[in-house]
């Protein structure tokens, strides 16, 4: 490890400094030099005390050796900056450790051929006073890094270091921090705006028409959908025709929805046309109500994870590159990684560091599955009104989940139907869902009057998965509402498997069921592979379906089919480049064509897509000719159809689907493609703030062409500075964010880095969005005593009020320049990294930038570094 010069080597130091850089070689030097052992070395070398530098990671003062301008390194002090291990095997041999994979590094003052493996340089390393001295540019090739020798100021510096152990160290250390700063809430935004409430706001208006070409009029379908925010909430209502625009009716629905994200008892409350709760959704106009969450988070929870590796090591678990829980080996080699894991699967690798940076790697697979909820959480639903789909007058549901441990669930509750002529049905049920071994997944269900389902499911990786289920029904009931009428029993059951893993574009897959009825039974098989090989996928497949039933022989029939897909081909030109092909043939066991087809699409410039597919199926229609036109603009979406069949008249259909938008926050009008009932948009003003008081005053000028982040989506502003951003999620907070290299000045700064706003439903949430007129703060660093600048510094720049930190490295004469500095008070300071580089400290300073629509300028800051 890096070490602290001593006395002696400071001294040394010092005095070399003070001679002369060239200058004859002293007798001292000569005698020296015929004393070392490597085997016929004539030159001649002399001592040298030099600053060893690891990029900016690390240095240590050494005593080197140097032969005209070469170098000559001591292998060992420069090992353990690096932070390698090694061991001096016998004097004039050391031995190198590297990965367990790969052969040690050999130094021998024996050999004329130093290194291992494939890493082989011919170069004479010499032993002396119990330290092996190996050439700079040897080490270098032998290290995969580049080594720079600088005589004038007596410093060697590894250039490169991005692949020795101390930079992967120090960048997994500086993930670590990330991480840790991720849960302390170091990442939360700059500021919050909570769900507004309005007693009426906003308007969405949905339309679809689709009219074909015989009767445009007549034969027409539409539907209309009305939507706003009224008292926080969602208010709808829905208008479809049923069959032509000629037969007059027509089906209406409306519903209000509230939605309380931070409460406890109730987050959402739906009254009108509604879906029941329950595990067996169904339509009913009444209410709903529960506690679940409106957009519940992809993050389930933790699970615990633990293990053993040697003492002294460290485990990181990643999933999807992201670095999600790190823990530390205890003297007995145990961890316990708290896991955080998300709804569906989750491949996590575990990947175990040793002190010399060793590395061992583990893959898991954790499925968690939609029906399971986190540890001690507790759910209700309750529905209750009249039917609108199904054959009967009312139905209310109770359905109660608790989370018994992060790895199950249990359910349990009740439906009530009441029917006119057959009676009521009362089916209480329970169940519970969990996850064993972590790739063991099952589930549990039993219902009164209605079925027994069992599902299971294995997959411990991304590469294989088995599901299986079992439902045997309640057959004595008499037209049953919620269970298949005349279903006596189900198995169902599918496979998946990437033989080669999931970097190489082959799988295969399995699906079987059986369904069993008062009349007989029904079994289909599948099996299917897939292949990939530049832009052609195939993707044969065989297929078997077999029939019983009560005094019928049973019949079986086999299929064998072929679906290929070539995507674009930029190198076939600008005609066909583009174009998407798509084909499938299936054949019987007697060798016919039962089905086959063809389609192809090509886009038309940026928003027109055309489709042209030919599909035959034997029999009396013969072959069937599609051609779709598809029109994707900023106003609306169409669709332009054109069916033809072999010998008939060809049908000509025209869709138009869209939505108009009332902003009041601006008092305009906007058509987008839509559906967007029940979604939200966000609108803003960015603004050059001349008081700094965060809001939009009269006389701030506003700033065109900034681009915006909103979420997922992003705009630009107008001349007005204002910007606008549709289709996000209501009740749910939403980011939004300025890209800084799109503001006219580099000096000016977002005051905000980062603002949340919680949007309502079917409007527009109204934000300001300030600007802030920064500054440039300029200064220096200089060695304590002879007051020498410090090059290369990292200094950091804090804000006291919200700890947000800025970074900035020195020039070579120790100066700073930051630019676009916001109005504000700092604390500025020199990294600790750098100081512990340095042996030495230095005392933060306080910097105030004023507000300035011109840009402050705060000149003279000085920091001071004392070894």
């Amino acid at each position: 490890m890096p070490r602290a010069p001593s006395a002696l080597e400071i001294a040394a130091a010092l005095t070399l400094l003070a001679v002369p850089r060239a200058r004859a070689t002293p007798a001292s030097a000569r005698s020296v030099a015929a004393a070392d052992t490597g085997r016929g070395d004539t030159a001649t070398t002399e001592p040298v005390i030099v600053e060893l530098r690891v990029g900016r990671l690390a240095a240590s003062t050494v005593s080197a050796l140097r032969r005209g301008d070469d170098a000559l390194v001591p292998a060992g002090a420069l090992l353990d900056l690096v932070e390698m291990r090694h061991r001096v095997a016998r004097p004039g041999r050391m031995e190198v450790e590297r990965s367990p994979s790969e052969p040690p590094l050999v130094f021998d003052t024996a050999l004329a051929v130093q290194g291992g493996g494939a890493h082989v340089v011919r170069a004479r390393v010499l032993w002396r006073d119990g330290e092996i001295y190996v050439p700079a540019r040897t080490m270098g090739t032998l290290l995969d890094a580049r080594i720079v020798v600088d005589w004038g100021e007596l410093v060697i510096t590894i250039a490169d270091p991005a692949s020795l152990p101390i930079a992967k160290r120090l960048a997994r250390e500086a993930a670590r921090e990330r991480f840790l700063a991720r849960r302390r809430g170091a990442l939360a935004p700059d500021l919050r705006l909570g769900l507004s409430r309005p007693a009426w706001a906003g308007m969405v208006l949905d339309y679809a028409i689709s009219a074909p070409g015989d009767r445009p009029v007549a034969g027409s379908d539409y539907s209309l959908a009305l939507g706003a925010d009224v008292f926080g909430g969602s208010l709808t209502g829905t208008m479809a025709s049923v069959g032509g625009a000629s037969a007059g009716r027509v089906r209406g629905e409306g519903s209000w929805n509230g939605v309380w994200p931070d409460s406890r008892t109730v987050q959402q409350l739906r009254v009108g046309d509604a879906v029941a709760s329950g595990p067996t959704p169904r339509t009913l106009r009444g209410a709903y109500v529960t506690n679940s969450p409106y957009l519940r988070s992809s993050e389930f929870g933790v699970l615990d994870y633990a293990g053993r590796v040697l003492p002294g090591w460290s485990v990181e678990a990643y999933r999807a590159g992201s670095l999600v829980a790190i823990d530390s080996a205890d003297a007995a080699g145990r961890f316990d990684v708290p896991l955080p894991v998300e709804y569906g699967e989750n491949p996590i690798d575990f990947i175990a560091y040793g002190p010399y940076g060793e590395t061992r790697t583990l893959s898991r697979t954790y499925r968690i599955g939609a029906d399971l909820l986190p540890a001690r959480r507790f759910e209700y639903g309750a529905s209750v009104g009249a039917c609108t789909r199904l054959s009967c007058t009312e139905t209310a549901n109770l359905d109660l989940r608790y989370g018994l441990s992060s790895r199950w669930t249990l359910r349990a509750g009740a439906d009530q139907i009441a029917r006119d002529s057959l009676g009521g049905l009362f089916q209480p049920y329970a169940g519970v869902t969990g996850t064993i071994a972590s790739a063991w997944t099952v589930r549990l269900q039993a219902q009164r009057q209605g079925a027994v389902q069992t599902t299971v499911r294995f997959e411990p990786s991304l590469d294989l998965r088995f599901d299986a289920s079992w439902s045997r029904y309640d057959d004595r009931v008499t037209a049953p509402l919620l269970t298949p009428a005349g279903r006596r029993a189900e198995w169902a059951a599918s496979a998946f498997v990437r033989p080669l893993g999931y970097r190489t574009p082959l799988y295969a897959e399995l699906t079987y069921d059986r369904v069993e009825t008062a009349l007989g039974a029904i079994t289909r098989a599948r099996v299917a592979t897939s292949y990939q090989r530049g832009e052609l996928r195939v993707l044969p497949y065989a297929r078997i379906e077999r029939e019983t039933g009560a005094g019928v022989p049973p019949s079986t029939e086999t299929f064998t089919g072929l679906d290929a897909f070539f995507l674009p081909h930029p190198s076939w030109g600008p005609v066909l480049g583009p174009l998407w092909w798509r084909a499938g043939a299936e054949l019987s066991d007697a060798g016919t064509v039962t089905a086959s087809e063809v389609t192809v699409a090509r886009p038309i410039g940026g928003a027109l897509r055309f489709e042209l597919g030919a599909t035959h199926v034997p029999g009396p229609h013969g072959t069937t000719f599609s051609l779709t036109l598809s029109a994707d603009r900023s106003l609306l979406r169409s669709y332009s159809t054109m069916v033809a069949q072999s010998g008939g008249t060809p049908r000509v259909t025209q869709t138009v689907q869209g939505s108009v938008l009332a902003d009041r926050a601006t008092h305009a009008v906007r058509f987008v493609p839509g559906p967007s009932l029940e979604r939200a948009g966000v609108v803003g003003r960015v603004f050059l703030d001349a008081n700094g008081n965060g809001r939009f005053d009269p006389g701030e000028p506003p700033l065109a062409n900034v681009y915006v982040r909103v979420g997922t989506g992003a705009a630009a502003t107008d001349s007005a500075g204002l910007f606008r951003v549709w289709d996000v999620v209501p009740f749910e907070p939403v980011r939004v964010a300025v890209d800084s290299s799109s503001l006219a000045s580099p000096l000016w700064v977002p005051t905000y880095g980062t603002l949340e706003v919680v949007p309502g439903p079917n409007r527009f949430q109204p934000v300001d969005v300030p600007i802030a007129p920064g500054g440039i703060v300029e200064g220096e660093v200089r060695l304590a005593g002879d007051g020498r600048g410090v090059p290369g510094a990292r200094l950091i720049l804090t804000n006291r009020r919200t700890h947000a930190a800025r970074a900035v490295t020195t020039f070579t004469d120790g100066a700073f320049s930051l630019l676009g500095v916001a109005p504000g008070s700092y604390e500025l300071g020199v990294d600790p990294a750098d100081l512990a580089v340095l042996h030495a400290t230095a005392e933060p300073v306080r910097v105030e930038v004023p507000a300035d629509v011109d840009g402050a300028r705060v000149e003279g800051v000085r920091l001071i570094v004392r070894r």
